[in-house]
């Protein structure tokens, strides 16, 4: 399986919109090409870079997501409806794969149907690579493309303790918050 890590840098204040547009006519469509895993943002309370969507989306290979994509880029509910509606509220988006690391999937699963007795923001990491990172209650991946080998990691915040954990220098932190639509609460 491969995952792809999605991040759209938004137009200050279009969040609203971008959450808007993409659950009425993005999701939808894009569901159809691909397995959604989940959708969380950086608003107003939460932390890192702020007006920003992150996805999460389940591929059987590299080569299967191309096949995939490609379909998608042909639907006209894609094209004509949704490219057209969501490209204006935002300014950078960046791609990266993913490989899920083994001992995460049964995390993953329990994340995705709802029986991990957490919910609400998650706690996003990336770590460079070779360092050590703790952590990945909800799934710990390795990056394939963009900077190889980092490792990026999802925590409830609940499960987190912020205030006293001990992490290596130059992971990078973020709270994120569920979209209403996210399969991973």
């Amino acid at each position: 399986m491969i995952y792809e890590l999605r991040t759209y840098e938004l137009k200050l204040g279009r969040l609203a919109d971008y959450l808007a547009i993409f659950e009425t006519k993005g999701f939808p469509v894009l569901s159809r090409y691909a397995d959604p895993i989940g959708f969380w943002y950086s608003g107003p309370t939460e932390t890192g870079s702020l007006d920003r969507v992150n996805h999460i989306w389940r591929y059987e290979s590299v080569a299967g997501r191309i096949q995939q994509r490609a379909a998608l880029y042909s639907d006209p509910a894609w094209t004509r409806e949704l490219v057209p509606a969501v490209t204006e509220t935002f300014v950078r988006l960046r791609g990266q794969l993913m490989t899920l690391q083994p001992s995460g999937l049964d995390q993953l699963q329990a994340a995705i149907t709802g029986t991990t007795a957490s919910g609400g923001p998650v706690v996003a990491s990336f770590a460079p690579p070779g360092a050590s990172l703790s952590g990945g209650g909800i799934g710990r991946w390795t990056t394939i493309t963009g900077l190889v080998g980092q490792t990026f990691a999802l925590d409830y915040l609940s499960e987190v303790d912020l205030e006293n954990s001990e992490v290596p220098a130059g992971v990078e932190r973020d709270i994120w918050r569920p979209a209403r639509f996210s399969r991973i609460r």
